[in-house]
């Protein structure tokens, strides 16, 4: 309405200025010379209003933006707390994976099928600064006389890594030590690779830890398991885990390197089952591993050993153990699937062997990207084994597993 009438007054003072800017040339013989200045008195009245009007209309344009704006700095505030509001619930997700497989074994005279692990891994990330997250796992490998299903990993969270370097969490889980390293098909199905069975714990621990810059650093504490002469029964076992990663996409080379130690070594699920839960006194263990990437090839590497002689309480049982693991291989995506070849090469020291390690490890895996998120797996290895701790001259195992994660 405004603007029809800002409108409609433009009209009328400009016809107004041309009727009275075409009469003057007419009229200026018969007109007086009173008459002519009140003439130029309306036509200067006209242009101030026609810029009154002028005025005026920029004004009516500027008010009628102003509700859009508005409303455009209500959408974002409505949005901002929409999403400030959906961060305070809970967010939920679930992932997991299915692993079937095949092992001829010749320690075991035989071949078996077993259904190697059901996993489901439940996330819940209570606000950005809390969440928490438990693995249920089902197994029944070959050879496998019954299955299991329990609760791998159970933990809460605090830290938000987005924003601040520094995280806690406390539950059960496995606490840094070593990395575990291998593009094997690994436990349950086949042993493998040896730094697993030598040095993997779960522990009910607690864990703070630093990442920032592909530096990474974490310390934790528990209450072991295997205990010494001491017989104190607390929260006294620790250890720590050094790590750095760099990666540069655009030449495809990625490397990381880090280190662990233990305080007790013995208390590792491989060890402990072979020394008991007494000994003589807690010794440390450290681990080495690195891997490296350039382009299609890689190469890794892990070794563990404890720093001095455990020796179980009845002193029937000692040794200071050490292990390693090496890999080495290539991937190829330009055949019908994508595949990766690996070759590998373990071993152990006398103590370790005398504790029922073998002594060399040879091995060979083909790995084969069926579908999305379904892949297969299949190898063989040889283990050496010296007859005088062990008896056993030799193992070889062919082992195949199909995947699928979702």
């Amino acid at each position: 309405m405004k603007k029809n009438v800002v409108c409609s007054g433009i009209v009328g003072c400009l016809v107004l200025f041309f009727l009275l800017a075409g009469a003057g040339p007419v009229f200026a013989g018969g007109v007086s010379l009173q008459e002519q200045q009140d003439v130029a008195e309306l036509k200067a009245l006209v242009q101030q209003l026609l810029k009154q009007n002028q005025a005026l209309s920029k004004r009516v344009s500027e008010l009628e933006k102003r509700p859009a704006v508005s409303e455009e700095k209500n959408a974002r505030v409505a949005g901002e707390k929409a999403a400030e509001e959906g961060a305070k619930k809970p967010m939920f997700s679930f992932e997991g994976a299915l692993r079937a497989g095949f092992t001829a074994d010749s320690n075991e005279e035989g071949s078996d099928f077993g259904m190697a692990a059901v996993e489901l891994l439940l996330s819940a990330q209570v606000n950005k600064w809390v969440s928490g997250q438990a693995v249920f796992l089902y197994e029944n490998p070959p050879f496998a006389d019954d299955s299991n299903v329990f609760i791998e990993d159970a933990f809460i969270k605090l830290g938000n890594l987005e924003t601040f370097p520094f995280y806690a969490q406390a539950g059960v889980f496995f606490v840094p030590y070593g990395a575990l390293l291998t593009h094997f098909p690994d436990d349950p199905l086949v042993d493998v690779p040896v730094s697993l069975s030598f040095g993997e714990m779960e522990e009910h621990a607690f864990l703070v830890g630093f990442e920032k810059g592909g530096f990474a650093a974490s310390a934790y504490c528990f209450n072991g398991d295997v205990e010494d002469d001491d017989g104190d029964d607390h929260v006294e076992d620790f250890g720590f885990d050094v790590n750095y990663t760099f990666s540069d996409e655009g030449r495809g080379f990625d490397f990381m390197v880090g280190g662990s130690y233990v305080s007790n070594v013995a208390d590792t699920d491989g060890l402990s089952d072979i020394f008991g839960d007494e000994i003589k006194d807690k010794e440390g263990g450290i681990a080495l591993y690195s891997e490296i990437t350039f382009g299609r090839f890689f190469i890794l590497g892990e070794y563990m050993t404890a720093l001095d002689e455990i020796e179980s309480r009845d002193g029937s049982v000692q040794g200071e153990p050490s292990v390693w693991n090496v890999e080495a291989g290539f991937n190829y995506d330009g055949f019908i699937r994508p595949f990766e070849l690996v070759f590998k090469y373990a071993g152990s020291d006398d103590d370790a062997e005398r504790l029922g390690f073998f002594e060399d490890r040879y091995g060979l895996a083909l790995n084969i990207d069926l579908f999305e998120n379904t892949g297969i797996g299949m190898g063989y290895f040889h283990d050496e084994y010296d007859p005088k701790y062990t008896g056993d001259n030799n193992r070889d195992v062919f082992f195949s597993q199909v995947e699928f994660s979702f």
